[in-house]
């Protein structure tokens, strides 16, 4: 698994005072979510262990906690492929806003689905459940991953409805997927941005 620089401690505090929130997703898998009580559904490719088992990504991540700024602006009905080139797009703009600040270099990223979930139950640990990323402040919208299941699709990671219970149809994250060559009113790409490499 490839490992990424952490955001220097300056960087750190300079985004998260003008921009939003670094977290670490922290050594997790969909299988240690599922088996730790957390409110999510997994309802693609379950019954692959590599699928399940798949930990993520070693990095700190920066996003947007506004929610008008979380997901990259018209990036819903896409394909995989063309919301890959809007995040270059996106990327330019936000790490150039970003440097007139002083801050460091970035990159943003489409992560997997360990790494979108992980990053979700962080904040939502950070926050003592408080926070639901993809809730109902954020339109129950999903954000697209870049994991692979059956054929052409892809995870899409969102809908953290508010209700209580993992069993409960509705309730907790949801995990999914679509296909890549396809868009969805739904399916977003969320900003993630890890720090670039030197």
């Amino acid at each position: 698994m490839e490992i990424v620089r952490d955001f220097a401690a300056g960087t750190v505090r300079d985004i998260e005072r003008n921009y939003g929130v670094v977290l670490d997703p922290f050594e997790t898998s969909l299988a240690r979510l599922v088996d730790g009580k957390r409110p999510i559904r997994v309802l693609a490719n379950r019954e692959n262990p590599d699928f399940m088992n798949l930990l993520s990504r070693p990095t700190q991540i920066a996003f947007f906690l506004e929610s008008k700024r979380f997901y990259v602006p018209e990036s819903n009905n896409k394909s995989l492929e063309e919301q890959k080139q809007l995040i270059k797009v996106d990327e330019t703009e936000v790490v150039r806003n970003w440097r007139k600040m002083g801050i460091g270099g970035a990159e943003e990223v489409i992560v997997d689905v360990a790494t979108h979930a992980g990053l979700v139950f962080a904040y939502f640990d950070k926050t003592e459940g408080r926070g639901r990323l993809h809730g109902k402040d954020y339109g129950y919208r999903h954000g697209r991953t870049g994991t692979p299941t059956v054929g052409s699709n892809v995870v899409n990671v969102g809908y953290f409805y508010e209700g209580y219970g993992v069993d409960r149809d509705g309730c907790g994250l949801r995990v999914d997927d679509w296909s890549r060559d396809k868009g969805g009113n739904h399916i977003w790409v969320v900003r993630l941005l890890v720090p670039a490499q030197e």
